[in-house]
C-alpha cells in the first residue's frame, strides 16, 4: 500500500459516498425503505470497491485506514456535502448509520493478510 494509494482512495470512498449523500438527501425520498437500503448498499459496494485495491494489509493497518479515511469522509462532508445538502448530513441518523456501515465494511471486507499467508502456504504444501 503506497501512500498516494492510501489517500487516493480515501478521497475516492469520500466523494463518492458525498455524491450518494447528496443524492439521498436532495434527490431521492429519503423515508423510503427501498431508497433507504439502496444507499447502505451503494455505501457497502463503493467502500469494498476501494478498500480491496489497497491490497493486502493487516488487521492494525486496516484500523489506520479506518481512522484516516473517516477522517477524510467527514471534511468532505463539511466542505462539499453539508453546503449543498444543509446541516441534515451531521443531524440525520441514517447518514450516520452509513457512516458506521463504512468503517464496518473496511473493516470487514479488506485483504487479509492471514488469509493470504495460509493461500501461500496451501500452495506451497501442495507441490510436495
Amino acid at each position: 500500500m503506497t501512500f498516494a494509494k492510501f489517500f487516493g482512495l480515501g478521497f475516492t470512498l469520500a466523494v463518492l459516498a458525498a455524491a450518494a449523500k447528496i443524492l439521498f438527501l436532495n434527490v431521492l425520498n429519503p423515508e423510503s425503505g427501498a431508497v433507504l437500503y439502496g444507499f447502505w448498499f451503494f455505501m457497502v459496494l463503493f467502500t469494498v470497491a476501494c478498500v480491496r485495491r489497497l491490497g493486502v494489509i493487516q488487521y492494525l493497518e486496516a484500523s489506520l485506514v479506518i481512522i484516516t479515511w473517516f477522517g477524510i469522509i467527514m471534511v468532505v462532508d463539511l466542505i462539499v456535502v453539508a453546503p449543498v445538502a444543509g446541516i441534515r448530513v451531521f443531524t440525520t441518523l441514517n447518514i450516520w448509520i452509513a457512516n458506521l456501515i463504512i468503517l464496518a465494511s473496511i473493516w470487514l471486507f479488506h485483504k487479509k493478510r492471514h488469509v493470504q499467508i495460509r493461500k501461500e502456504h496451501a500452495k506451497h504444501s501442495a507441490h510436495h
